[in-house]
């Protein structure tokens, strides 16, 4: 394998770790809907926690940190405040307080609490996936068909376990077509 290739292979995993931390943004924004929906204030304070973590870690990769896997949420939660600490301590102080405040026991402290985070979240750090279920969903879907479609063009799987789609078979993109149409219906 040549060297241009295995640049190659490395920027698509990359480009699919995004993509994983993508889905798991846009699933806790569906389970902090759920939860406060169904009155659980501390499962949509948990998922809200997860939200932070999961776009702090999303901030660092588009800033060019690749931060390696960490084990349980803390460390996880360490391991990035410290990388964006590098970046920005204000921001790094402003998202460990985030973190550290206490889970409300109230509905109305969480949607504060929850505003809050989306404000820091999107409108500091410019993580567009916080802002709502909808963007969220927009956001990732559109990553999963860059995703595919680079794959596809320069002739690698997506990932480790991934299969080529033969060149003759059709754009397998009538889900994001989908999900699209179900995203408008949810605005209307």
């Amino acid at each position: 394998m040549n060297s241009e290739t295995k640049d190659l292979v490395a920027w698509l995993r990359e480009l699919q770790q995004e993509t994983d931390v993508r889905r798991e943004i846009m699933s806790l924004q569906f389970d902090i809907e759920g939860a406060i929906d169904s009155a659980q204030i501390e499962l949509a304070w948990c998922s809200l926690q997860d939200m932070i973590v999961s776009s702090l870690e999303l901030y660092l990769r588009r800033a060019g940190i690749q931060p390696v896997a960490a084990g349980d949420q803390p460390e996880r939660s360490g391991l990035l405040l410290r990388h964006l600490r590098r970046i920005s301590q204000a921001n790094a102080a402003t998202a460990l307080a985030l973190l550290e405040k206490p889970a409300p026991t109230e509905v109305p402290d969480l949607l504060a609490q929850i505003e809050m985070v989306r404000l820091f979240l999107y409108g500091e750090l410019g993580i567009e996936l916080a802002a709502s279920r909808e963007s969220a969903t927009r956001s990732w879907a559109d990553s999963v068909l860059s995703l595919r479609r680079t794959a596809g063009e320069i002739g690698l799987a997506q990932g480790d376990g991934w299969y080529l789609s033969s060149a003759d078979s059709a754009d397998h993109t009538g889900w994001y077509d989908e999900v699209m149409e179900a995203l408008s219906k949810a605005d209307n």
